[in-house]
């Protein structure tokens, strides 16, 4: 069974995620377990307001986590397409789109207000919203007869230590 989602279609492959990861670590083995595609909100805000000296008119964008519910400022918008995945592939969402709203006006408002060191809010207004799907590598490592996690973003090739066996 197939789901239609939006996805970046750019993303490293299973081989290429671990000759990166061999380069960096000559004495271990890496073995890709499979592909997921974590949801993500992606909300773009119109910004007008004055300031002390001047104008604001800026657009500003983030990413809110569909599961957890923490956001991200993020510089561009995504890169995205239609994609059929396969369902087991694709995480399930937590968060309702009428939630991830509020969490990014919040997450918005507090991070305007903490970079642009502003004492008066500038009006926002939700100009862009959509639901995508990124891409991670599940990895398994071994290194003197220890096992370990790796997930890998398929799109940028970071990669975090996770702790499920």
């Amino acid at each position: 069974m197939t789901t239609p989602v939006l996805t970046s279609d750019h993303i490293f492959s299973d081989e290429e995620i671990c000759h990166f990861l061999k380069q960096m670590e000559k004495d271990s083995i890496f073995t890709p377990e499979c592909l997921v595609y974590y949801p993500y909100y992606f909300l773009e805000y119109e910004m007008k307001g004055k300031r002390w000296l001047g104008h604001v008119h800026k657009k500003i964008g983030c990413t809110i986590d569909s599961i957890s519910g923490v956001g991200s400022l993020i510089d561009t918008s995504p890169e995205l397409s239609e994609a059929e995945l396969k369902t087991n592939k694709v995480l399930d969402i937590q968060i309702p789109l009428s939630k991830a709203k509020v969490y990014g006006e919040r997450f918005i408002g507090r991070s305007i207000s903490y970079k642009m060191k502003i004492f008066r809010m500038p009006g926002i207004t939700l100009t862009k919203e959509s639901l995508f799907y990124r891409p991670y590598w599940i990895v398994k490592g071994m290194k003197k007869k220890k096992c370990f996690h790796l997930i890998v973003d398929a799109l940028t090739g970071e990669f975090h230590p996770v702790g499920y066996k």
